[in-house]
């Protein structure tokens, strides 16, 4: 078998390739990404809409697994008037409103972070 040196740079490999070098950054730089406690990790989901986000801390991972654009509902609180500011994405996204809903295109990934 050999390996192919050039692959990283051709599409899509090096989009792939960036995106796991932004996470692996945002990991070693942010505790609540690489704290081995699990207690403190909430979830929720929507099988029927196919997303799914995860809150650890101050960070929110949100992810549509859907082949359509999803509207996901974050639930602010009563004390925030935003959803975070966007920390990494795999398609450009704009951070939740007040009504804290989360716009994600298909397919796609975001990383929040509270404000």
């Amino acid at each position: 078998s050999c390996l192919d040196w050039s692959e990283p740079e051709r599409a899509p490999h090096g989009r792939l390739l960036a995106w796991y070098r932004e996470l692996i950054a945002l990991r070693r730089t942010l505790p609540d990404l690489h704290d081995p406690d699990l207690a403190s990790v909430k979830t929720a989901f929507d099988e029927d809409a196919r997303w799914f986000a995860y809150r650890r801390g101050d960070l929110r991972v949100v992810m549509n697994l859907a082949a359509e654009p999803a509207a996901i509902p974050l639930g602010l609180g009563r004390h925030r008037r935003s959803g975070g500011r966007v920390l990494a994405a795999w398609e450009p996204v704009e951070a939740p409103g007040a009504d804290g809903v989360l716009r994600l295109p298909p397919e796609s990934c975001v990383v929040l972070a509270d404000d």
